[in-house]
């Protein structure tokens, strides 16, 4: 479980940086179980990690793929595999897998605050303080840092 978090956090550093790349113009919480065999740092060590990850997202299909794309350039030995659908189904499945004890998402990315004030409450969602938010408004991500907003 603890590889898993680590890799999480690599994770989401990258598909933040990404994130906020993608929405200025330039180019989630974690409980499944990717193999990896390297522990995740922060996006500036470049350390390389493989494995597998898993998203489950409502965003559109070229969005998604866009990050895909951005992610794997930083981090090419990672097989990314997508859950895309309607948030409510996505949170849907997310609370079913907890229910059966093995949540499969690495990384969630989905549109509005309250589905992820809902699933922090579930204590689905991991604390993680990216140094990717240096510079970026406390307004734009949870106090917590469950959550972080990726559209503005």
């Amino acid at each position: 479980m603890k590889a898993k978090r680590k890799i999480a956090a690599g994770v989401l550093t990258l598909c933040m940086a990404a994130s906020f790349a993608a929405c200025s113009g330039g180019a989630a919480s974690s409980q499944g179980a990717p193999s990896a065999q390297n522990s995740a740092a922060p996006a500036q060590q470049q350390e390389a990690l493989k494995g597998d990850m898993t998203v489950y997202t409502s965003q559109p299909e070229e969005d998604i793929k866009a990050l895909i794309e951005a992610f794997n350039q930083k981090q090419p030995d990672i097989k990314v595999n997508v859950f895309r659908s309607g948030t409510e189904e996505v949170v849907s499945k997310i609370l079913a897998e907890k229910k059966a004890g093995s949540v499969q998402a690495d990384v969630l990315l989905v549109a509005d605050a309250a589905t992820f004030e809902s699933l922090k409450s579930e204590d689905l969602l991991m604390s993680y303080e990216s140094p990717e938010l240096s510079g970026i408004k406390s307004d734009y991500y949870d106090a917590d840092h469950t959550y972080t907003g990726t559209k503005i």
